[in-house]
């Protein structure tokens, strides 16, 4: 009898825009489709779902954002634990001669939504040369937010150039950059601030 009675109430939810996704947020969320017969047509989310209204839009708008939020601190934390790892992982660094040459930062990215992962450290020699949007990013940093380096020698320049290769949606990628020597989280440079600025990365 439950199950019937939330199979009516689906039937009414799955035809309006806010139902929809609210059944999206939901899978993200507990990582399984909507069953009606397990949350039962008594749940006031799914009720609430049956009359589309503005108090249904904003509601589903919240478990959307709230999912968006969850991902993000999942995206977040699996690019620092990936960061603080590669710091202490000499084999990690892809250099000439890594045993002579410890480079200061390193960076992860973290797509979200897909956890696709990308690395990158200072000086690192790339095997491909900088896209040109990015090249031209780099040329065109504001000389009152430039340092005493090229934007295109830091770690996180060389993890975008590699996660645009990759098609790693710049959007959504969550950038951690970690000081291998002292072994802590550090702020992107001035430099690199604009770029990810500019190529609608979400900064730190």
């Amino acid at each position: 009898m439950t199950f019937q009675l939330g199979e009516r109430v689906m039937a009414k939810v799955v035809q309006t825009s806010a139902g929809q996704a609210f059944l999206k947020a939901y899978a993200k969320v507990y990582s399984s489709k909507f069953n009606p017969a397990i949350i039962g047509e008594k749940d006031p989310r799914i009720l609430a779902l049956a009359a589309p209204t503005a108090a249904v839009e904003k509601q589903v708008a919240s478990a959307v954002q709230n999912t968006v939020a969850a991902e993000t601190d999942l995206a977040t934390a699996e690019a620092t634990k990936l960061a603080k790892t590669l710091a202490n992982d000499r084999k990690c660094l892809k250099y000439i001669d890594p045993n002579s040459y410890r480079p200061p930062k390193c960076a992860a990215g973290v797509e979200i939504g897909t956890k696709k992962t990308v690395e990158g450290f200072t000086g690192e020699i790339l095997d491909r040369p900088l896209k040109q949007e990015l090249k031209d990013l780099c040329d065109s940093v504001p000389e009152k937010l430039r340092e005493a380096w090229l934007p295109e020698n830091c770690a996180e320049i060389k993890l975008i150039n590699k996660a645009m290769y990759e098609g790693i949606d710049l959007k959504k990628l969550k950038i951690v950059t970690v000081d291998t020597n002292k072994g802590i989280i550090v702020s992107p440079c001035k430099s690199c601030l604009y770029i990810m600025q500019k190529l609608g990365i979400p900064l730190p």
